[in-house]
């Protein structure tokens, strides 16, 4: 399965002890959101690779994205994770951490996990309600691009939706170029009312971040994610949802790069 998924790989300068990053985009997006956050950590010292699930940007399958569930993309990074030599630090953001959770929960093995704006366990229900009661114009809108309504994604939209106020246009164009569909059977099985579903997961090193200005997944959410994994939750002030692309990425970026700094795999070059 890995020969057909596209992983992009930026290796560090030297080879260190630490064990490999491996970020997970959320809907909507592919391997390529992840590429500042991959090309600073990489020269940090970090082996980072980021996986497009299948249906997603360069990977197989996106004649046939509607097929593909929360489980096809669970096996798509089991499959990714088995190849390598240790288990890798997962990164996940959005829909991405809601997989990573989910494969931890069943058995799943990793060194840690940082979860960025993460949908929680129990679903995207709380983010719906949050999203209908503050902001219906956008929810709509949303909905509408994922039936295929709105051919095209609009600037404005996008900045309100996912970043800051200040991100620049052709910032935003870009990301409007390379987003696509989501999945409409993996949504659907993140919006199914899951009230009971709060995942064991395993005690290892966790971070979890929201973002302050975040339309999508509001504060509970970001708590629930922190207590499946036993952590507190932290949140980065004036940061849109897509944080690891916006205009204030760096102050996620340095949070994360810090986290990953005092966990105890300490960057020491092998010999």
């Amino acid at each position: 399965m890995t020969s057909r998924l596209e992983i992009l790989r930026f290796p560090p300068p030297l080879p260190g002890s630490a064990p490999p990053l491996l970020f997970l985009h959320g809907a909507y997006a592919g391997a390529w959101c992840w590429v500042p956050f991959m090309t600073a950590l990489a020269a940090a010292g970090f082996d980072v690779y980021a996986l497009s699930f299948r249906g997603h940007a360069g990977s197989h399958g996106q004649e046939k994205l509607d097929e593909y569930g929360i489980d096809d993309y669970v096996i798509d990074l089991e499959s990714v994770v088995d190849s390598f030599a240790s288990p890798p630090i997962l990164v996940g953001h959005s829909m991405g951490g809601f997989v990573a959770q989910r494969y931890l929960s069943r058995g799943g093995s990793a060194a840690g996990l940082a979860l960025l704006a993460s949908v929680p366990p129990y679903g995207l229900t709380g983010s719906v309600f949050h999203m209908g009661l503050f902001y219906p114009k956008l929810l709509m809108d949303l909905s509408q691009f994922e039936l295929g309504a709105m051919p095209k994604l609009d600037l404005m939209l996008v900045r309100t939706l996912l970043f800051s106020a200040d991100m620049e246009d052709a910032a935003l164009s870009g990301f409007v170029q390379l987003a696509q569909r989501e999945s409409t059977r993996a949504l659907l099985e993140m919006l199914l009312p899951q009230s009971w579903a709060h995942w064991s997961l395993p005690k290892l090193p966790a971070l979890v971040l929201g973002a302050e200005d975040d339309k999508l997944i509001p504060p509970a959410d970001v708590w629930a994610c922190a207590r499946a994994l036993g952590v507190e939750a932290e949140f980065i002030d004036g940061v849109g949802h897509a944080m690891m692309l916006d205009s204030r990425q760096g102050q996620v970026l340095t949070r994360l790069l810090a986290w990953l700094d005092a966990t105890p795999w300490a960057l020491t070059p092998e010999t």
